[in-house]
């Protein structure tokens, strides 16, 4: 799947989309999470405690963030948003 990284998410890896070759959502985050554990994590998602408040993740418009979202199956060509729904003014 291609995850896209939008606001301070994109600041934590550096990255504007990010390819990932895994099954679910929940897979493609616990990558990503030991790939920058200091910063994507710490702020987006950890393997022990989960997604973070403040996180949204969207596929095909749709809120991704329930326990039932993350384990969703992605197909490799699909892509999913990840943006921080709390920005300043």
């Amino acid at each position: 799947m291609i995850i896209e990284l939008y606001s301070m998410i994109r600041h934590l890896t550096g990255s504007k989309e990010i390819r990932v070759e895994k099954n679910t959502l929940e897979e493609a985050l616990i990558q990503l999470a030991r790939e920058h554990p200091e910063t994507f994590g710490a702020s987006v998602y950890h393997p022990e405690t989960g997604l973070k408040s403040g996180v949204v993740i969207l596929y095909h418009g749709k809120n991704m963030n329930s326990p039932e979202g993350l384990k969703t199956t992605i197909p490799l060509k699909d892509r999913v948003a990840i943006f921080s729904s709390i920005e300043g003014g």
